[in-house]
């Protein structure tokens, strides 16, 4: 297969900045308060009451001390904050692919080390697109039979079924709780992916991820000893430290069994790994998917009830009203999609274009033709 088979990356990324202004950040994040992709709403977790979205997923918390701040226009949300709540950032798994097309993460770690950031949590994960090491049965074996060696007191084997066709649609394995500092998901991502309808690459056949989940004093310990030159080395360390899978030899005690083959064979493939920000779905992919799961049939209802009157006025006018309210963030993902495709980039006498075609069907009443 022309992907690679392996992948490291960073796939969540949360700290809190309490010694930095809002505004300060902004600006050196080169985030633009006026930017069309940065949007503010009144919602939050963690205690924090207000969000600054850039793009989809990169996101900057805020706690208002008045909440009519927000009423008050930019200006009061910018400045009339809580300072001891400070400032959170999250990246989940796809904000940390849309950070990564402006910054690399060991200018986000400087950063945070610079500015005193709290940190919170970090996950490392693992993407093996081949079958050869790493498989869940081979997981669910060694830990049913007792050849596992790890920091965790328990694991937990999940699998998700459909009840009406008994189809297997989830397949992981936890080791440790959701509440300690360190947890490690297997989890099989293809099965996951698929079975909440995402657009998966065909050339895609196989896809387990090892995910490591790095919280509070252990997850700033990490940022403090790693860096671009010997992040592999620090995450592997991490990984195998705490998870160890074993074969009986003549010892009794487990962790002077041998490290199984399979095991010893990903350690020695991970260890050449770099790190990778190359998204497996593309925003559009995404949106796509989203599309035909939740929106084809009610459209199919729409269409079909006036079939008659309207038959292709419905869609005509959508596509119309859509286009018209596209945005810079909106036209940077067609065309970032084009572009992984092998298409041309949408240029704006393209987009012109488009939108007198369809305007041409409208007529002089507005209505669509």
């Amino acid at each position: 297969m022309s992907r690679k088979q392996y992948d490291l990356l960073f796939d969540w990324f949360e700290c809190t900045f309490k010694h930095t202004e809002l505004s300060i950040l902004f600006r050196d994040f080169g985030i633009d308060v006026y930017d069309k992709r940065l949007t503010i709403t009144k919602a939050g977790f963690i205690y924090y009451n207000t969000t600054f979205t850039l793009g989809e997923k990169i996101k900057f918390m805020v706690s208002l001390k008045d909440p009519t701040c927000f009423d008050k226009g930019l200006g009061s949300i910018l400045t009339n904050y809580d300072r001891n709540m400070g400032v959170h950032l999250i990246l989940s798994g796809y904000g940390c692919r849309e950070f990564e097309k402006n910054f690399t993460f060991w200018w986000l770690l400087d950063y945070c080390k610079e500015n005193k950031a709290n940190m919170s949590r970090i996950d490392i994960a693992w993407d093996c697109f081949n079958d050869d090491l790493i498989k869940i049965s081979t997981i669910k074996y060694y830990l049913k039979n007792g050849f596992v060696v790890t920091k965790a007191r328990k694991a937990l084997i999940f699998d998700e079924v459909e009840t009406e066709t008994g189809v297997t649609t989830g397949e992981s394995v936890k080791f440790g709780s959701s509440a300690s500092e360190t947890m490690c998901m297997i989890y099989n991502k293809l099965q996951e992916r698929k079975s909440a309808d995402y657009v998966i690459d065909p050339e895609i056949t196989h896809w387990v991820r090892i995910e490591l989940r790095i919280r509070g004093e252990s997850c700033s310990n990490l940022v403090q000893i790693i860096n671009q030159n010997n992040f592999t080395e620090v995450a592997n360390s991490a990984l195998f430290n705490y998870l160890d899978f074993k074969e009986k030899n003549g010892y009794a005690q487990r962790s002077l069994w041998d490290t199984a083959q399979w095991w010893s064979e990903f350690i020695k493939v991970s260890s050449k790994l770099k790190l990778s920000s190359k998204a497996i779905q593309t925003s559009i992919q995404r949106k796509k998917a989203w599309l035909e799961l939740s929106v084809s049939k009610t459209l199919a209802k729409v269409f079909l009830s006036d079939l008659e009157d309207t038959y292709g006025e419905q869609f005509n006018k959508l596509f119309h009203e859509g286009i018209k309210m596209f945005n810079e963030l909106d036209m940077d993902q067609i065309n970032a999609h084009r572009i992984e495709k092998g298409g041309s980039v949408l240029s704006g006498d393209d987009m012109f274009m488009i939108k007198k075609t369809l305007e041409d069907c409208i007529n002089a009443d507005g209505e669509y033709l």
